[in-house]
């Protein structure tokens, strides 16, 4: 967790696929707004989240990913 000396509040941070190999600045960003407003920051590690297949229309594939359906 990134924590300021006296946060305002914890906010949890979603990188999905894309931002953590493709679009890095725009989390990198987020992560340095979040943090000069006074937030700390926690990232989880989710593991595959599903997102590609969900931009595809591919719902029940990105649903099976989360175990949600087999």
């Amino acid at each position: 967790m990134l924590v300021p000396e006296s946060p305002k509040g914890r906010v949890c941070l979603f990188i999905d696929e894309f931002t953590d190999y493709n679009d890095t600045a725009t989390g990198i960003n987020a992560i340095k707004l979040l943090n000069s407003l006074g937030y700390g920051i926690v990232i989880e590690n989710h593991g595959i989240s599903g997102r590609t297949f969900m931009s595809k229309g591919l719902i029940r594939r990105a649903a099976a990913l989360q175990g949600k359906i087999s």
